[in-house]
């Protein structure tokens, strides 16, 4: 539910403020990874149940939890960047190196990645959990086009970070 994903969101800051660079390790903790894939899962759901999920056509509905996983997990694994340090940096890097190098494009529906993206971006600034999605929204729709292209028939299998 939501107030989990904002207890979630509360930890990460917390640790950030200890200094214990959970927004940004410098390097890769399975700790830090577990706090992403619960807060990912918390969030989807919460995401899933929201007026935000009306705006997406049933496939894009279909395909959200599974794009989100995939995009905070290749954020955390190969950026070492939590959800709430989300930049468009992070996003370019993501979006056109490392989900095309990792993934199968036939392995998900990543015609519904700006979409699903923007929406769940918009949901999280709504409820306080981001701030400012705006320039990160437009970066989304305008990277998808060249995403969609750098999937190619070499890609390799997905890779987990762990």
């Amino acid at each position: 539910n939501l107030s989990a994903a904002l207890a979630l969101q509360i930890i990460f800051k917390e640790q950030a403020m200890a200094n214990t660079s959970i927004y940004h390790d410098r390097k890769y903790r399975e700790e830090s990874l577990a706090l992403v894939y619960e807060w990912v899962e918390v969030m989807s759901a919460a995401f899933e149940r929201s007026p935000y999920i009306i705006q997406l056509n049933p496939i894009q509905q279909a395909s959200c939890s599974l794009l989100l996983r995939a995009f905070f997990e290749s954020c955390y694994c190969y950026g070492l960047v939590t959800p709430g340090r989300l930049n468009e940096q992070v996003t370019k890097e993501i979006m056109l190196k490392t989900l095309p190098k990792k993934t199968r494009k036939e392995h998900l529906k990543w015609e519904a990645f700006a979409p699903v993206m923007v929406q769940f971006l918009k949901f999280c600034e709504a409820n306080y959990l981001m701030e400012d999605t705006q320039s990160m929204q437009s970066t989304i729709y305008q990277l998808s086009p060249k995403m969609l292209e750098a999937f190619s028939e070499e890609t390799s299998s997905h890779i987990p970070c762990n």
